[in-house]
């Protein structure tokens, strides 16, 4: 399947011309240079880069789409408030589409109150503009909740109810929703999957993904990740240690460190090696690797085996800290199809990444398979669907260019 520092405060810019192995090598570029300096001499530049700091820009205005964006998430995903949906509104499920009619008639979010009560929290952050579509707007959600009563799931679905167990909270999951030039929705989709553990199967919708948080198992099957989890040494997908609410290094070097090990590893051509050196200074020694469709692993094997596929031309975009683990640097990734996918990575104090998640699909590009499309236009279903909702307001995204980095 197809997939993917300039002298001054925070991050030091590399030489003007990299050697091609090390295109956008900042981080490992920084750490050479940095070792032939004398350790004198490095006191003195971060004096002088202690004594001149850098007064924050003013914060942006938020864009009119984002706005509309908050307020259907605020308003239940819309069914609170019908006449921001277009007539002809679609929510994505899946390879389903739901209606308007069917999408108001959901009842998703009616059950998982009754079962926890208004400890239901719904965390909505990271609002950014879809780099491929400027009508819709990506968000990063999490479900959170103390499970008070049974919950079944979805209506129709046939569940035994899971009993009362206590807080659960889901992995992040990405919300995307559309808008024409009236500010109406005429399209969205929630709990596209930006990640795993070794509980959930990445597959899932914001409803499964909330009943695997709350204890419950899947009946689906993610027919890649099981094939090669039959061939793989078992090796666990949770992130190790605790989430981190701060930073552990500066986030303009973590998000530096973060584009260079994702280029190092994703671009590197079929077949050539990862070079020791790249992956002393990049990735710490027990970092493990994983993907939408194939099973964790330590970094040696998934630089030999490559199994996330092809990413010759892809872009790395809006790069972030995430909300619920400050270790965890986000990122989007075009490729040339169009297609959109979620990847991020974790970066430890030393500035070495220890975990890196790729190819998670957010949005299919222009070719996308023309038979996935005519089951959605022809199999709509009658499942789909807080007023305690909470969002990071200010995110802030790095963009990496060629030597500088760049926020905003």
């Amino acid at each position: 399947m197809a997939r993917r520092r300039s002298p001054g405060s925070g991050l030091l810019a590399v030489a003007s011309i990299l050697a091609p192995s090390l295109a956008f090598q900042a981080p490992l570029q920084h750490r050479l240079e940095l070792a032939r300096v004398p350790a004198t001499v490095r006191g003195r530049l971060a004096t002088v880069r202690a004594a001149a700091p850098v007064a924050p820009a003013p914060p942006a205005p938020v864009d009119r789409r984002i706005q509309l964006a908050k307020a259907f998430v605020v308003d239940d995903f819309g069914r609170a408030n019908p006449d921001l949906l277009q007539d002809d509104f679609a929510f994505e499920l899946g390879s389903s589409l739901l209606t308007k009619e069917r999408y108001l008639k959901s009842d998703d979010l009616l059950r998982l109150r009754e079962a926890c009560g208004d400890t239901l929290r719904v965390a909505a952050s990271d609002f950014r503009i879809d780099p491929g579509d400027d009508q819709a707007v990506l968000f990063t959600l999490a479900v959170s909740g103390v499970q008070s009563a049974p919950y079944a799931g979805l209506e129709g679905e046939g569940k035994d109810p899971l009993k009362g167990q206590g807080p659960w909270k889901t992995l992040p999951t990405c919300g995307r929703c559309a808008f024409d030039a009236s500010g109406k929705c005429y399209s969205a989709t929630l709990g596209a999957p930006l990640d795993r553990d070794d509980r959930s199967r990445g597959v899932e919708t914001l409803a499964d993904a909330c009943w695997v948080a709350m204890g419950g198992k899947l009946g689906g099957l993610n027919v890649g990740l099981a094939l090669s989890e039959l061939v793989t040494r078992r090796t666990p997908a949770t992130p190790r240690g605790a989430p981190a609410t701060e930073p552990l290094v500066d986030a303009a070097d973590a998000v530096g460190v973060a584009d260079a090990a994702l280029r190092e590893l994703l671009l590197r051509p079929e077949g050539a090696p990862l070079p020791d050196g790249v992956a002393a200074a990049l990735f710490a020694e027990d970092c493990v690797v994983l993907g939408e469709g194939f099973a964790a692993m330590p970094l040696k094997n998934a630089a030999k085996q490559q199994p996330w596929g092809s990413f010759d031309g892809a872009s790395f975009c809006n790069y972030r800290i995430a909300a619920d683990d400050a270790r965890r640097v986000l990122c989007d990734v075009i490729l040339p199809s169009g297609r959109l996918e979620g990847a991020s990575v974790h970066v430890d104090a030393d500035e070495k990444i220890f975990r890196c998640s790729v190819g998670w699909v957010i949005r299919e590009g222009e070719k996308a398979n023309p038979l996935a499309e005519l089951q959605k236009a022809a199999l709509p279903l009658t499942r789909c669907g807080n007023q305690n909702i909470r969002w990071n307001d200010s995110p802030t995204f790095y963009t990496i260019r060629r030597r500088s980095i760049h926020t905003g």
